[in-house]
């Protein structure tokens, strides 16, 4: 039997949950099931009432009954998720809230950083006023954010080791 470098999936004994699938097999359910779920979640999420942004607006157009329904259907799914991850003895992969929030900021910051004023000239020329206008606000978000990533610091220490002014 070839050794497989995901280690996560416990090896299945003839009698157990799962034990009808190989690593393989289990490992694609697994994935397939998982983003079944978030993309149930999504949905319950995006029928909801969007809160106010200021760059982004979502018009919630799909009317109550067909709400009702997709919210119907969808328990009716999420039944059926669980009848297959105890069929199959899948297991939930752990995700840390902390390193998903750091991803995103990190990223976050890296795009940030090339809409400082100073940097845009590879779109085309910069007017003097996005150079003065421009510049103070994109600074103060950046801090914001390095301030975001030093609050879910572990220990303390930047991931960025802080930006350029």
């Amino acid at each position: 039997m070839s050794q497989s470098r995901d280690l996560e999936v416990p090896s299945l004994g003839e009698n157990e949950p799962g034990a009808m699938l190989n690593r393989a097999q289990q490992r694609v359910v697994t994935v397939t099931m998982q983003r079944l779920e978030r993309v149930l979640a999504e949905q319950d999420s995006l029928l909801r009432p969007a809160p106010a942004l200021a760059l982004n607006e979502r018009i919630l157009d799909v009317d109550d009954a067909t709400a009702a329904e997709l919210r119907a259907l969808a328990e009716d799914a999420r039944r059926e998720l669980r009848e297959i991850a105890v069929l199959c003895g899948l297991a939930p992969t752990r995700q840390s809230t902390r390193r998903m929030l750091q991803a995103a900021l990190s990223t976050l910051w890296a795009d940030l950083e090339d809409t400082r004023p100073r940097k845009l000239h590879g779109y085309g020329e910069v007017s003097p006023e996005a150079l003065s206008n421009l510049g103070p606000p994109i600074d103060r978000l950046i801090a914001l954010v390095d301030a975001m990533q030093s609050a879910l610091a572990v220990d303390g220490t930047q991931e960025q080791g802080g930006s350029e002014r």
